[in-house]
This record gives C-alpha cells, structure tokens and sequence, in this order.
C-alpha cells in the first residue's frame, strides 16, 4: 500500500486531478491512512472506503486499476478489472504479469519503480483513448482466456500438457490394480472436475 500512496503522490504532481480509492481493510489501515495524510492526500483525493460488497459496480466508475502487491497468488481482481474494461498497472505479483500483457492490456511496472507506476498513472488519466483501447483489449483477454464456460477444457488442456512433459514410471507392483497400465508401469490418469 506504501507503495501505491507513493505512486499516486508523484503521478498527482503531473495529474492534479487524479483521485484514487483504496477498497479492502487490514492492521495496517490506520498506519496507511496516517501516510496518506502525511504526503497531503486527504478525501476525496485518496479514500479508503473498507470492504465492500459492491465492487464490480465500483470498478464500473473507475478509470483504472492499479495492483501494487508484492505477492499473490491469481489475482482474480485483475479479471473483474478486465471484465470492466480497465486498464491494469500491477507489479509482476504471482500471476499478474500472465495475465496483463505489457502495454497490450495494461501495464506491468517492477516492484520497486514508483516512478513508472506513476508514469502509466499519468500516461492513462491523460488519455481516454488509450484508457479504452488497453480496456477493450483486457475484455477480449478475458473472454478469449478466461471464460467461465472453457475453464473445465482450459485445465484439461494443462494436465495433458503437464503429464505429456512430466514421464513418470511406477513400479507395476506398486499401482493398484485398478490403475495398472500394460505400457511398462505408465499410469493413465483421469481427472473429473464438477460444476455446479
């Protein structure tokens, strides 16, 4: 979050109307809030707003999502982001650089260069045309990639890739009889995935 605050400061200094909103809590929010305050950026120009439950509808009303996290896992965040037709500026956190392709749908800064993230800050608040062509191209991601409706074939698609690459042998004697393969001790192996 430090790192967020420092680069909405710096990029404020070229974009005096760019206004940021913090979603989410923590044990670290009073600390945050204090450092907001501290570089003059009080309500409206920084909101902390805590959690919510209405955060597709907020990001409706963005211009911009910006991830500054030093660590994730699958920032599903980036998808709704996306799915809104937002550009994205995130650090390459977990799988965010996968899922943001460089300056195609957004942007991906390295972790400790505020001044970038606050670059693309400013280099996005200043144009709208550039705001929709990196939206419109993170939709398209998102649809072509990420859809719901092809996660079941997405991942089998990766296990057989993964079990292509990976030749692993088991000792025949060691599989259960009901996995015993006759190609010398290989186990074919089937995964099921429900939905509901």
């Amino acid at each position: 979050m430090d790192r967020f605050i420092e680069a909405i400061s710096l990029a404020r200094q070229r974009c005096p109307n760019l206004r940021g909103l913090i979603i989410g809590d923590g044990p670290e929010r009073h600390n945050w809030e204090n450092s907001a305050i501290q570089k003059g950026l009080l309500p409206p120009i920084l909101t902390f707003i805590g959690q919510r439950d209405d955060v597709p509808h907020l990001l409706m009303q963005s211009d911009m999502l910006v991830l500054c996290s030093d660590d994730e896992g699958f920032p599903n965040v980036i998808l709704e982001a996306m799915l809104a037709r937002l550009p994205v500026i995130t650090t390459p956190a977990g799988d965010s650089d996968i899922i943001v392709e460089n300056e195609v749908n957004g942007y991906v800064v390295p972790f400790s260069d505020t001044c970038a993230m606050a670059e693309r800050m400013v280099r996005l608040a200043e144009s709208p045309d550039l705001r929709r062509q990196l939206g419109e191209a993170g939709r398209q991601r998102v649809e072509r990639h990420y859809a719901y409706e092809s996660l079941a074939y997405r991942l089998m698609h990766i296990y057989r890739k993964v079990a292509n690459t990976q030749k692993v042998r088991v000792a025949e004697d060691s599989c259960p009889t009901g996995l015993r393969s006759s190609r010398r001790g290989h186990i074919q192996c089937l995964v099921w995935f429900v939905f509901l």
